[in-house]
């Protein structure tokens, strides 16, 4: 115990994980998929952990507090929160996100280049001591779900037509 806690004494308080993936399709295609979270369910890792999750929306993209909600009987799923808090379009998407007593934020970024989109998934992980321990190993809790759903993502966006990919209605901004 006394070990862990002077571990956790000169653990970071904060910790980035971050993943990153090129995609053969343009940004708006990508795009659409990641700030639309109904879009979610054909990439994300957690919900292939768990496909009968219930998943309630809340608001549209836009509203500043759409967002979803999730409630799973796996323990790898759990239940949790998701809300969008600000958007530049085609560039950058922020949110938070709660599970269980903790809420981290992240952003995903989307770069053009050469006729590819290459896209950062980022999360920020924010704790006080003693808690702080969960830092040194929060990049292997949830850095190989960021890499499983940015390469179901990538599949996604290279496989299905791009007139199904684009956005149907007119881009906002929050």
């Amino acid at each position: 115990l006394v070990a862990g806690l002077l571990a956790a004494l000169f653990a970071p308080s904060t910790k980035e994980v971050r993943r990153s993936i090129k995609i053969e399709a343009p940004v708006e295609a990508v795009y659409n998929q990641v700030v639309a979270f109904e879009n979610w369910e054909k990439w994300d890792a957690w919900y292939q952990k768990d496909p009968s999750q219930k998943r309630i929306y809340n608001g549209s993209v836009g509203d500043k507090s759409y967002g979803y909600k999730w409630e799973s009987d796996n323990d790898d799923v759990g239940k949790g929160s998701m809300t969008m808090h600000a958007v530049k379009y085609g560039e950058r998407l922020d949110f938070t996100f709660s599970f269980g007593q903790r809420t981290n934020s992240g952003y995903f970024t989307f770069a053009a280049k050469s006729g590819t989109t290459e896209v950062e998934w980022v999360m920020i992980s924010e704790l006080s001591y003693p808690m702080t321990i969960l830092n040194y190993f929060i990049d292997e809790m949830v850095g190989s779900d960021f890499e499983i759903g940015l390469v179901n993502l990538k599949e996604y966006a290279e496989k299905t037509a791009l007139i199904e990919l684009l956005p149907k209605e007119k881009p906002v901004v929050i």
